[in-house]
């Protein structure tokens, strides 16, 4: 990395993809903060495994460098912080731009992992590494043959068939040696990564009961974005707005590096990442992240819904947003923009006509408005059934 870079900072998904442990949905982040020589890596798990302990691994070119471990609670939650020296980190072999991906282990299985910037295949192929080493260890031991025999064995053996053979009762042979002896079959899949594979029924959209209703209701009649992936036939506009897609995200989380990560909410939301920009005014932020226009342009009065709240308003009042990324296994299929307010007429963006038709509760008491968008084709998603306060 070169020496007039002050100040570099890198922001990493975990994924579940990649994890080979049973029974758990774990996911997690980090950030990887290079300032002058002081090299700071910090990592957030949730979802794992309760009070248990990790080891992180940074993986180059199939090489792996241990930086340390991370230990869970009860609640199954995970934090740690390296810093270290940079110019004795990079003297390992290990600069910053030749990292791959960094994993997280149990002994040989893997709780979570993710790419720093290329996915090249090289988390999957040390993964299969790690699969086929843990195969090996599960063969049973080969019939020991000692290669040295003493060699007045091997002269009474001779002087016992030379007898045998005088007597006209020669042995027969034996039909194989015992280094011959055929070994027992191992049932050994063709990938070893398929043994592993986890197939949980589909989780929760929510923790809280009363919220996974609601949710799922919100969205029932919504038609999810597919994988293009697993569809060839798909249009070749549909892949275009794919690659558009991803481009954009892989946009918003370099942008979204810059700001702090959060929980912002009383329950656990499964699948949503968060991040909070503090603002001072909504208006001079207007291309900062896709499709911000539909919320810092939402000064419009529409007839059916005037003297209401605006957006732009909330955001200016209490200083500041969260933007959201929603995943269905590992893959982004909503932008989500939160404004704080009260799950009151008075602090509901007019009414719901501009999208903020979803509110949840903040741990500092307030909570948040919700607006859905999806990123194939930047369309507001108007849920079925949407939460709206009593008159």
């Amino acid at each position: 990395m070169s020496r007039g870079l002050a100040f570099t900072r890198k922001f990493f998904i975990l994924k579940r993809k990649f994890s080979n442990i049973r029974g758990i949905s774990p996911k997690g982040h980090g950030r990887l903060e290079l300032r002058n020589d002081r090299l700071r890596i910090i990592i957030n798990v949730e979802n794992a495994e309760r009070n248990e302990s990790y080891k992180i691994v940074l993986l180059r070119e199939g090489k792996i460098k241990e930086l340390g471990r991370l230990h869970t609670d009860k609640n199954s939650k995970g934090r740690v912080e390296f810093n270290l020296n940079y110019r004795e980190f990079e003297s390992t072999g290990f600069p910053l731009e030749k990292i791959n991906g960094i994993l997280i282990l149990r002994e040989d299985r893997v709780l979570l992992a993710g790419y720093m910037d290329e996915e090249d295949g090289s988390i999957e192929k040390h993964i299969a590494r790690l699969s086929q080493d843990r195969l090996q260890d599960s063969r049973p031991e080969k019939p020991l043959v000692e290669e040295d025999i003493d060699e007045e064995v091997k002269e009474k053996d001779k002087e016992e068939k030379d007898t045998e053979k005088e007597d006209g009762l020669e042995k027969a042979k034996p039909e194989q040696d015992i280094a011959e002896i055929d070994k027992p079959e191992l049932n050994i899949p063709e990938n070893p990564l398929l043994e592993d594979e986890v197939s949980d029924e589909d989780k929760p959209f929510v923790s809280v009961e009363e919220y996974d209703k609601a949710m799922q209701e919100m969205f029932k009649d919504v038609e999810m974005p597919s994988n293009i992936e697993e569809s060839p036939q798909l249009s070749a506009e549909a892949k275009r707005r794919l690659d558009q897609k991803n481009q954009t995200t892989n946009y918003v989380l370099n942008i979204l590096a810059f700001f702090p990560y959060i929980e912002p909410f009383k329950i656990d939301l499964k699948g949503y990442n968060w991040w909070r920009i503090d603002i001072d005014d909504p208006r001079e932020d207007k291309g900062f992240l896709p499709y911000f226009s539909y919320i810092a342009g939402g000064d419009h009065k529409y007839p059916l819904v005037q003297n209401t709240v605006t957006a732009t308003a909330l955001m200016k009042k209490y200083g500041h947003y969260i933007f959201g990324l929603y995943n269905v296994e590992d893959e982004v299929k909503f932008y989500v923009y939160g404004v704080p307010g009260y799950f009151t007429k008075e602090d509901h963006p007019q009414r719901g006509t501009t999208g903020f038709n979803a509110w949840f509760e903040g741990k500092d008491g307030i909570g948040y408005w919700l607006l859905y968008i999806d990123p194939t084709n930047g369309r507001v998603i108007y849920p079925i059934n949407p939460m709206i306060p009593k008159e």
